[in-house]
């Protein structure tokens, strides 16, 4: 069998221009946790990039210093990372971000156990004696220099993330495309803005299969060429703050509600108590709700209590009507199949 090595490191010249870490992450007088981290990424080079594959900055994501520090330790060693964390502390939120500032094209594969290799690596075979190359979309991203998050990646199959050990080593500066017939290996030199990372809610332990029936045990493998990130919710304070300027019209009475709320399913949620958490998205949905009607308790059903199954529909009732004074509209049949007491 012979060898073929493809290098596809050409692309168009694209601008790169330094911008000030605080101005570009919206730090304002935060600073990173690590002086010497402080002193390497003063400054981030910016890609000013056309293509439609970047994503849309957010100008008021908000950057906790410690998982920004870890970020960009990550992107300066080339080291694969896996951000764990609850359902809807946004592990997949800070790093289309990140993308987006710094202007780097980005793929999310959303993984699951119908995924295969040939989807995630491609394949090398023959038509009518031809030997044929498809690639797949790490294969594509490996070579174009592109930012991959594997999101919810214990979701794949055992063979699948097998597969994944070569192109997750931080040292491979090559990657072998699978061989589906045909004689010719077809090796892929690997471009040098390449980074991957995944998030999982699990961190590939299986761990509370009762929320995640879709995780896996990952193997130790593969785990390994990962380093591992915390990613938990934002501070009570910071993200009430972040509503209203969000939101604007929300007071700061109405934000400390809502965020009371998300921390006493959030807090049920940590603790095996209940299915289901409150992530940001939902609470930033109910407020849109509230301010065009004038009222909280109909947003709250269409953006958080409607989502829910019905054990979290009572924890998420005995939560609302704890705070406001305004009843749900429930029919009573729903406050029956829920388990409210007459």
């Amino acid at each position: 069998m012979t060898a073929t090595v493809q290098n596809i490191q050409s692309q168009p010249q694209i601008k790169v221009t330094m911008k000030p870490l605080a101005e570009l992450f919206n730090l304002g007088n935060r600073v990173l946790p690590s002086e010497a981290m402080r002193t390497t990424c003063a400054n981030i080079p910016v890609f000013a990039n056309p293509s439609e594959m970047v994503p849309a900055n957010n100008p008021k994501f908000y950057y906790q210093e410690q998982l920004l520090e870890d970020i960009l330790s990550c992107f300066l060693l080339s080291q694969p990372a896996m951000l764990v964390g609850p359902k809807g502390a946004g592990k997949t939120d800070v790093l289309i971000d990140f993308a987006a500032k710094t202007g780097r094209e980005l793929i999310t594969v959303s993984c699951s156990s119908k995924m295969d290799i040939e989807t995630l690596l491609g394949y090398v075979g023959l038509n009518n004696g031809s030997t044929v190359i498809e690639k797949g979309i790490l294969a594509e991203a490996w070579e174009k220099g592109q930012i991959v998050i594997l999101d919810e990646v214990d979701a794949l199959r055992e063979d699948v993330q097998l597969a994944l050990h070569e192109i997750a080593e931080p040292s491979s500066k090559t990657l072998t495309m699978p061989v589906a017939g045909g004689n010719v290996d077809v090796i892929l030199k690997r471009h040098k803005n390449f980074r991957l990372f995944a998030t999982s809610n699990t961190g590939g332990k299986a761990e509370r299969d009762a929320q995640y029936r879709g995780g896996r045990l990952m193997g130790g493998a593969l785990l390994d060429r990962f380093v591992r990130i915390e990613v938990g919710y934002l501070p009570e304070d910071i993200e009430k703050q972040l509503l209203q300027d969000l939101l604007p019209g929300l007071t700061s009475v109405a934000a400390g509600m809502m965020v009371d709320i998300a921390n006493e399913i959030r807090t049920s949620y940590l603790n095996g108590e209940a299915t289901d958490t409150l992530s940001m998205r939902s609470l930033i949905q109910w407020g849109k709700f509230w301010l065009l009607q004038q009222v909280p308790e109909r947003g709250f059903l269409l953006a958080v209590f409607n989502s829910y199954s019905s054990d979290m529909k009572l924890l998420a009732y005995n939560s609302y009507t704890a705070h406001f004074p305004e009843a749900l509209p429930l029919s009573e049949a729903e406050k029956l199949r829920i388990g409210v007491a007459a």
